[in-house]
């Protein structure tokens, strides 16, 4: 598996101004177990290997899409999400 580290979490279409209910986490392992950590819709994070080298499960709340990079800087391949994803390893 690829470790995937920079990321965007943008919100859907439809608005809701809930920001806090528009969220997107990362788990450092699968089946949304582990060290996690969580962003709103509109948060951008340039690197997350500092939060856990890798990320094994994505969990999703609300209406966000995210888009997570193999490389720093939003370099690299890219991957799109917007539904829960307990196990990334069997996304390759």
């Amino acid at each position: 598996m690829r470790t995937r580290t920079p990321a965007f979490a943008q919100q859907g279409r439809d608005r809701n101004d809930n920001r806090d209910a528009d969220r997107v986490c990362f788990f450092r392992d699968v089946d949304y177990q582990g060290p996690s950590w969580c962003y709103r819709a509109g948060d951008e994070l340039a690197d997350l290997r500092n939060r856990g080298n890798e990320i094994s499960s994505i969990r999703i709340t609300g209406r966000v899409r995210v888009i997570v990079w193999d490389n720093e800087e939003f370099m690299g391949a890219s991957d799109e999400f917007d539904r829960d994803i307990p196990d990334l390893r069997l996304r390759v």
